[in-house]
């Protein structure tokens, strides 16, 4: 296996394992981390119109993993999307 593979391994179980944590010891975050997604969900799909209307090729597709993304990082992790889409094209 290469280094990458390993990192990734690491910082999934590392991530997965407090993840399950914080979830086991405050049940109520599940229910804000549902709510931030709903909301990040709304957010990417009205910045995504709004780019659609000024002809920017700067579009997020709204997947779960875009979704958990916002809900879990809030409005940084949505702009931090947007900017890796922007830097790459």
């Amino acid at each position: 296996m290469s280094h990458k593979t390993i990192l990734l391994a690491v910082f999934c179980f590392v991530f997965l394992t407090l993840f399950f944590y914080i979830i086991k010891n405050k049940p109520d975050y599940l229910v804000l981390l549902g709510i931030r997604s709903l909301f990040s969900y709304v957010l990417i799909q009205f910045v995504n119109y709004l780019c659609t209307v000024a002809h920017l090729s700067v579009l997020i597709l709204a997947n779960p993993i875009t979704v958990f993304l916002g809900g879990l990082l809030g409005f940084p992790g949505i702009l931090l999307l947007y900017l890796t889409s922007l830097y790459l094209h």
